[in-house]
């Protein structure tokens, strides 16, 4: 199971660092919008890419994330591909 995940982490940021942005405006290729639910799996797998084992948040835990504040999360949605391509996530403070 563990060997699957790493195969999709390798899969996954070389086709993000192999993919070229063209001459296209960020507006024209991305749709910027909150997080929904059924998309946790995905920003989960770019937190996975981006992140150490030890510091990135699980599939669990990124849902968790999702369901108590998706207004929290800005996506950059791939036009073409119809998934997320990167997100932000703020933190709420009193």
């Amino acid at each position: 199971m563990e060997d699957r995940a790493e195969d999709r982490r390798r899969a996954a940021k070389q086709d993000f660092l192999f993919r070229p942005l063209r001459d296209c405006s960020l507006q024209e290729r991305f749709d910027f919008r909150e997080i929904r639910p059924d998309e946790a799996d995905q920003a989960a797998m770019i937190e996975q890419i981006c992140f150490e084992p030890d510091e990135a948040c699980t599939e669990v835990m990124m849902r968790d994330r999702v369901q108590a504040a998706p207004e929290l999360f800005l996506v950059a949605v791939d036009r073409e591909k119809g998934s997320i391509a990167g997100f932000l996530n703020g933190i709420a403070t009193d």
